[in-house]
């Protein structure tokens, strides 16, 4: 075999893993950067149902009192245009919100166990009063046991609480309870 030859199976054996190493990480990439739209966009998702119920509620004194009472339902009596698409997170996965006390509602959203811890752990980063959180409980799908994170945890615990609270399964479900008014 001449050296040409040798030079150039050479270049192939190190040009292909190269390639592949790059194809990898920038496949890596676009997949961080999806999961990450799909955080905002949950995020977001919530934070402006939690908008537009407070803003109604302020309007209409007898909105979202009744415990039990489903929230979407009440948005449409009061006019606003909801899309059945408004009833799942960018994951796909259902999200439910009901009255659950005067001037409380619990957002719930079924979604990856990872993106329970994800999401749980953004609202409890945030300050809990100036956001109107109340409680924030996962489970697994499948498990009829709700478990609690304390608000007031500190960092260190506030992260073993959700990862216990959204539990080991595939999917979990994540609750919010926020203050209406």
């Amino acid at each position: 075999m001449s050296a040409r030859n040798n030079k150039t199976l050479l270049t192939i054996l190190i040009a292909i893993p190269v390639v592949l190493i790059i194809a990898g990480a920038f496949a890596l990439s676009i997949s961080a950067v999806v999961e990450n739209v799909r955080f905002i966009n949950a995020t977001d998702q919530i934070l402006s149902l939690v908008s537009s119920v407070r803003s109604i509620a302020v309007q209409q004194s007898g909105f979202a009192q009744t415990p039990g009472e489903d929230v979407w339902g009440d948005l449409e009596k009061a006019g606003q245009t909801i899309k059945a698409s408004d009833h799942f997170n960018p994951w796909q996965g259902e999200m439910r919100a009901v009255t659950v006390a005067p001037a409380a509602m619990r957002i719930e959203n079924d979604l990856l166990t990872h993106d329970c811890r994800r999401l749980a752990l953004y609202f409890l980063s945030q300050k809990p009063a100036e956001l109107g959180l109340l409680a924030v409980e996962a489970q697994a799908i499948g498990s009829s046991v709700w478990t609690s994170v304390d608000l007031n945890a500190t960092e260190t615990i506030r992260d073993a609480l959700v990862g216990n609270a959204c539990g080991k399964a595939r999917f979990a479900r994540l609750a919010v309870v926020l203050r209406v008014k």
